[in-house]
């Protein structure tokens, strides 16, 4: 696949080129996209599940799935498959190229995640402050210095690629009850997340953010129903 290619030189360098592709080759990318990520995702699961198995680390628990079980399966469904995919979408892979409204939007994404997830303030207290810092973010881009901002782009993209993305892997271990041990294996636990968020920066890079962020909910909803379907039985 050109496509194992083309994320192994966004591994190298933190960027690849946009392409541009008719409905049919939509389609097949989207399907090798979908067979990329299953592949990922069960060799990082895999190995988890080995380390866990030979008792090298514990598996962890998902403390949050406690929270999901209280809201109801259509709440839930629209959470991890509309809200979250549209906010760590606009946050973590808008600004792999650079605008000004690019990273205004993910500014204030990333701000209202910190807000929100890493300090637990309530939706209107994580919003506000995080609009404000988006704006004055976004004054101090003037067409002035929006040059260096662009040359800082160009210049280094390969940082601004794995500082997202490893914030976007690292912030989930939020999810768990952090132990020693869980610090410890962190890079492992976090490896289904950051080799999602590597396909999800390839989708956006190479076809731009509306399609990572349709792709990025499909993959959430069929991750949920899946779920839902098994815990039925």
């Amino acid at each position: 696949m050109n496509e194992i290619q083309d994320i192994l030189k966004l591994l190298r360098t933190g960027s690849t080129e946009k392409v541009h592709r008719n409905s049919f080759q939509l389609t097949v990318f989207i399907l090798k996209m979908l067979l990329i990520l299953v592949a990922f995702k069960a060799l990082s699961i895999g190995l988890v599940l080995l380390l866990d198995w030979l008792e090298i680390v514990e598996k962890p628990v998902n403390i949050n799935g406690l929270g999901f079980e209280m809201l109801l399966d259509v709440e839930t469904l629209i959470y991890t498959s509309i809200f979250a995919p549209i906010l760590e979408e606009i946050s973590f892979r808008l600004p792999l190229r650079f605008s000004k409204w690019n990273v205004f939007l993910a500014t204030i994404g990333l701000s209202f995640i910190t807000c929100k997830v890493i300090f637990e303030l309530g939706w209107w207290y994580s919003f506000f402050p995080s609009l404000a810092i988006g704006v004055v973010i976004l004054s101090m881009i003037s067409e002035t210095n929006k040059p260096h901002c662009v040359a800082f782009w160009q210049n280094h993209k390969k940082i601004i690629f794995y500082g997202l993305l490893l914030t976007f892997g690292f912030l989930h271990l939020k999810n768990y009850d952090l132990t020693f041990n869980l610090l410890v294996f962190s890079p492992i636990i976090i490896l289904p997340r950051f080799l999602g968020g590597l396909v999800f920066s390839y989708v956006r890079l190479s076809s731009g953010i509306v399609l990572a962020i349709c792709f990025h909910a499909f993959n959430n909803s069929i991750y949920r129903i899946i779920t839902f379907i098994f815990t039925s039985f």
